[in-house]
Parts: C-alpha cells; structure tokens; sequence
C-alpha cells in the first residue's frame, strides 16, 4: 500500500493515515472475497494498491475538476509583475509577522496552559466572572471594527483577496487579540483560519502605509504565509497551505522565502505554538491517568 500512501500524503488529504488503514482493512476483506466470488481480476495486495485505490483517488479528483471546476478556498491571486520595488514592503512584512507571531505565540501557550501568572491566577480563582469579562471584551472588540474580528475571518480574507474590502489599519492587532482572548476563554473559534486574517490585514496595512496599491493582493499573501509560519514554526507546511488556497502558484518562491525567514524571526520571541500546546495536553493525560485509583480484580471480598 506504499504507492496509495505516497499519493495521499501527496495531495494533504485529512487523516491519511486513518483513510490508508481502512483501505488497507477493505483491501483484505476484497480479497478474501474474491477467493470465493470473483469481484476482481487482482490477486495481490500489491496490484491492489495500484489498479484499484490509487487510480480510483486520481480518477475522484479529475471528476471533482470536471464538475466543479479548480477552485481555490480564498479565490485567485493575480500577481502583474514582482519587481524589486517589492523588496522593502516584503521584509518589512515579514520582519513583523515573524515578530507578532512568536509573541503570540509565547502569549498563547502562557494563557492556555495556565503557567503562573497574576491574569492566570485570577482565572483560576474566579472562571465564570473572567470568563464573562472576556466574552464582553470580545463583543466590543467585534462591534468596533463592525463585525470583522467574528468568525475564522475566511470570508474578509476572499473579499481583501478581491480587492472588494480595504480592512481598518486597526483589524489585524484586533483580530490578534481576540484570537488570543477566544482561546483562553475555552471558546471552540481555532488558531489556524484567524492566523490567516491577521496575516492578510498585516499585508494589507504594510500596503497601505508604504501606498502601494499594485502590491496589496501580494502582500496579503506574503502576510498570510509569513505569520502562518511563525505561529507554528513550519515554514514549508504554510507557505504549501497558503499557496494553494489562493492559487498562487506564481508566487511559490516568494512565499517560500517569506514562510521560512519568518519561521526564523519568530525563534527569537517564541516557540512553537502547536507543539508546545501537544507537550501540555499529554502532560495532562498523563497525570491524569496517574491519579486514577488502582483496582484489583479477581481478588474475594
């Protein structure tokens, strides 16, 4: 089943591991089978993964094409021409995102692992009252910049994308805090769509401040991959992701440079956010499972 393996790992499918041990299960059931009623032509499980699980991946994703066309999530970014007068406006991008991110970071793994703190004591000490603080705190933060801090922010992302909506210079350290608040105060709002937005809006202000319209639609992307990459440190994995929800296969080598000099940057103020909340979540279980009380089985009363 390598070659099956291989070409979900290829396409970033979800749980390739899980989808791959179903098909390796289904995989023997058909062959079991087919011992007693002749389904298929294939005796190994060799020619299996081939002639029926690989092909039948490729063949599902050219009917999806066919049907619904090559869309990308966040649309299309259409790059005229990258000159060296982007040069300054990408480093600075990057220099901030790389910068914010590793702080954001540092601040997110302090805040959810409840390392000691005065704020985290509070919380420890009065939950329902902070916890009500912070979902007012949310609220005004969502209102003053008319809803654009709500959600994952996929949506004001396409339309900056498009050109169709110019974010306040304000969205995107907003945007950050309410991120940070939202996942503090155990609200389900996720790390990885928000991180996106905020990178978008901080492309977006390096645009707006150095007046360069022209460079807005790059920038935004650049910001996207910059800060996806110093929020988790894995500077190929985002600028991949980035490219291709915004179909920017034109700007591959630019995102990959941005992705890992940012990556680089936020070394110096953070770490790893994703790991470092995985470390506390199996520290937790372990412990947890430490202080399960011990039975004894088989023993009369």
């Amino acid at each position: 089943m390598e070659r099956t393996k291989k070409l979900l790992e290829y396409l970033a499918v979800p749980n390739a591991e899980e989808k791959q041990n179903k098909m390796e299960k289904y995989g023997k059931e058909l062959l079991a089978w087919n011992g007693k009623v002749n389904l298929t032509g294939v005796s190994q499980i060799r020619d299996l993964d081939q002639k029926h699980f690989a092909d039948s991946i490729v063949i599902a994703g050219l009917i999806g094409i066919s049907f619904f066309g090559n869309e990308s999530f966040l649309g299309h970014l259409y790059v005229k021409r990258l000159g060296w007068d982007m040069l300054f406006p990408a480093i600075l991008t990057v220099v901030i995102c790389g910068l914010l991110g590793g702080l954001f970071s540092r601040v997110m793994v302090k805040s959810i692992t409840n390392m000691p703190s005065p704020l985290n004591n509070l919380y420890q000490k009065y939950p329902l009252y902070f916890m009500a603080a912070l979902g007012l705190f949310l609220a005004v933060i969502g209102i003053a910049t008319k809803g654009g801090t709500f959600g994952g922010g996929a949506e004001s992302v396409r339309d900056m994308l498009n050109g169709e909506l110019e974010q306040t210079i304000w969205f995107a350290p907003l945007k950050l805090i309410s991120t940070w608040l939202t996942s503090w105060a155990g609200i389900p709002g996720g790390i990885f769509a928000p991180s996106l937005s905020v990178g978008a809006g901080i492309g977006q202000d390096v645009a707006r401040l150095l007046a360069h319209q022209e460079l807005y639609e790059p920038l935004i992307a650049i910001g996207m991959s910059a800060f996806l990459a110093a929020i988790t440190q894995a500077p190929l994995t985002s600028f991949i992701i980035v490219m291709e929800m915004v179909d920017g296969g034109a700007m591959v080598l630019t995102l990959m440079t941005a992705s890992m000099a940012s990556s680089l940057i936020a070394r110096l103020t953070g770490e790893p956010l994703y790991p470092a909340l995985a470390a506390h979540m199996l520290a937790a279980i372990k412990n947890s499972s430490q202080n399960l009380p011990s039975t004894s089985l088989g023993q009369d009363g």
